[in-house]
């Protein structure tokens, strides 16, 4: 509360700052919250979300195969394995 100040007496501004976790938080992307709580998990939780994370990346991988190769993007590197191999720089497996 603001008063007069006395004879002899100085000014000295004190100010109060409240930062509430929610609004800390807020301010963090998905991202960085998603690593605070991974930093939270036990060794056999972290284990099974790797795997998760590991089967959905390729999941994903086979699905931009599938999309390249139905677009003809592969075309021309397939034509030139098989030139590869006709031309003896290859073999069977």
């Amino acid at each position: 509360m603001w008063r007069p100040l006395a004879a002899g007496e100085r000014s000295v501004r004190r100010t109060a700052i409240s930062v509430t976790v929610e609004s800390f938080t807020a301010s963090m992307t998905r991202v960085e919250q998603l690593e605070e709580e991974i930093k939270k998990l036990s060794p056999e939780e972290f284990a099974k979300l790797r795997e998760w994370l590991l089967e959905v990346d390729w999941q994903e991988w086979d699905r931009q195969i599938e999309r390249d190769t139905a677009s003809g993007k592969l075309d021309k590197l397939f034509e030139k394995s098989l030139a590869d191999h006709r031309a003896g720089k290859s073999r069977e497996i």
